[in-house]
């Protein structure tokens, strides 16, 4: 899910900006986390260890103002700092990829260590006995919730409304 090399990058990001209040996206590289996450619904969890290989013809450097202009999260940050945070961050994660590079010269690779989930999910009974997915009667709930509270606001309108 977060390769170890994503994770560093996140961490450093995140030491420079307010935190959001949403859990942080490096935990889906955390077995037990995932299993939290996933406990509803599903049947079979398998996990693996696998390896990405970040490969860039330009140097870390580059590498980083490639993810400043096209990565999300990154332009996010980028975008929160004053030109001295944003120069702080820049120098945090050139040093991060020239560390973790293993090549030379104008081009950068980098392997990155990620955790790979499958889950598959199972299916729950319905009311009428009859078997639906998980996700399929979680949005019928939805939906009457949704129903109910709209019931619930059209009775509280006069004739005029």
């Amino acid at each position: 899910m977060i390769s170890d090399t994503v994770e560093k990058m996140f961490k450093t990001i995140s030491r420079h900006i307010a935190p959001s209040g949403m859990p942080s996206p490096v935990l889906w590289g955390d077995e037990a986390t995932v299993r939290d996450r996933l406990r509803e619904g599903i049947n079979t969890l398998e996990f693996a260890r696998r390896t990405y290989h970040f490969v860039y013809p330009f140097p870390p450097d580059s590498v980083v103002e490639f993810f400043r202009l096209n990565y999300g999260p990154m332009t996010r940050a980028f975008g929160s700092l004053d030109a001295k945070g944003k120069e702080q961050l820049r120098t945090e994660l050139e040093n991060l990829w020239a560390l973790h590079n293993k090549s030379e010269g104008n081009t950068t690779i980098v392997d990155a260590e990620y955790l790979e989930v499958i889950a598959i999910r199972g299916s729950v009974l319905h009311k009428t006995g009859s078997s639906v997915s998980y996700r399929a009667e979680l949005l019928a709930d939805r939906i009457e919730e949704g129903a109910n509270a709209l019931a619930s606001f059209a009775e509280g309108l006069s004739e005029e409304e």
